[in-house]
């Protein structure tokens, strides 16, 4: 059995969707200040995620950057390479279209004067990256960015989840281990099960994860980051503003948009407002994320006031 030690090679792939990749990054980030040498696979929109990393680790990290897989399937809009773009829908089929890099990543490894010695995958590529990882004959260790209550509730059978959920959790018992954006203290129960699921004692929580600090790339920032930061040094008064947002992935329409804005504007508070930008592949794309009249707009999917 290969044993993992500083300086081990380990290849890391994320997948695409902001909640998911950049704890993960993070977490790539402690594995590079601990003198693993790491390859990040990742699609070309994908790309300035990891550049604040490589920024970090030169000589230690670098990008494994292959295209997109063609999707067999009409249901993913063209040109789509990140969940951003689309609703959660579409999850499975992000995931899925990926498993077309198997063949590429078998080639670049057989190629490689230093190939990895174990795969550092999310786990909602399992399904996959477990052959993957067997053809290879490296270890997979799979990555949950959610905490480790969502997937012991996942672990019930009784309840009614996608067939390719289905066979993520299925797929998860077959890692060698299995970490968790969560710590064993805040749920050591949950932690307990989860071993017992996977037959073994790898399954670590070293989380949350610590924000890589490296220039605005990190989420596909700009120079309006800097607004947002002044915007904020100038509230002054209490130090006090409320922050709003639904995540990545949830889109609010016009009316809720409209009800909302009106609530934040009775409520007297200063605030920011994260908005979504509208999603592809939706049959009323004008009725997503409509900023009400009278906000004023950052242009950093976001609204100040």
């Amino acid at each position: 059995m290969t044993k993992i030690i500083p300086s081990s090679h380990v290849l890391v792939i994320p997948f695409p969707a902001s909640g998911h990749i950049l704890p993960h990054l993070d977490l790539t980030h402690q594995l590079a200040l601990r003198g693993l040498t790491i390859t990040v696979l990742v699609t070309p929109r994908n790309l300035h995620f990891v550049n604040p990393l490589v920024s970090l680790h030169p000589t230690t990290v670098q990008t494994l950057v292959l295209p997109f897989p063609d999707s067999h399937s009409s249901i993913l809009p063209p040109g789509v390479e990140n969940m951003q773009d689309v609703t959660i829908e579409f999850m499975p089929c992000i995931a899925t279209t990926l498993s077309g890099l198997h063949d590429p990543i078998v080639h670049w490894f057989q190629s490689h004067p230093s190939p990895p010695v174990a795969i550092f995958c999310d786990a909602l590529l399992n399904p996959w990256t477990h052959r993957l990882a067997s053809a290879l004959g490296i270890k997979l260790i799979g990555f949950m960015p959610v905490n480790a209550n969502f997937v012991f509730n996942c672990l019930d059978v009784q309840l009614d989840f996608d067939a390719y959920f289905k066979q993520v959790i299925l797929n998860t018992k077959n890692n060698w281990g299995l970490v968790f954006n969560s710590f064993a203290e805040l749920e050591k129960d949950k932690f307990d099960v989860i071993k017992a699921f996977m037959k073994h004692d790898r399954v670590w929580g070293l989380g949350p994860s610590i924000h890589i600090k490296a220039g605005l790339e990190r989420s596909g920032g700009g120079p309006t980051d800097h607004k947002v930061m002044a915007w904020l040094d100038s509230c002054q008064l209490d130090k006090s503003v409320v922050y709003v947002g639904f995540g990545s992935q949830i889109t609010l329409n016009k009316q809720q948009m409209e009800a909302l804005g009106d609530a934040l504007e009775k409520s007297g508070v200063r605030f920011i407002w994260a908005v979504k930008d509208p999603v592809k592949g939706v049959k009323n794309e004008d009725d997503q994320s409509i900023v009400p009249a009278g906000f004023e707009s950052c242009g950093w999917e976001g609204t100040c006031d």
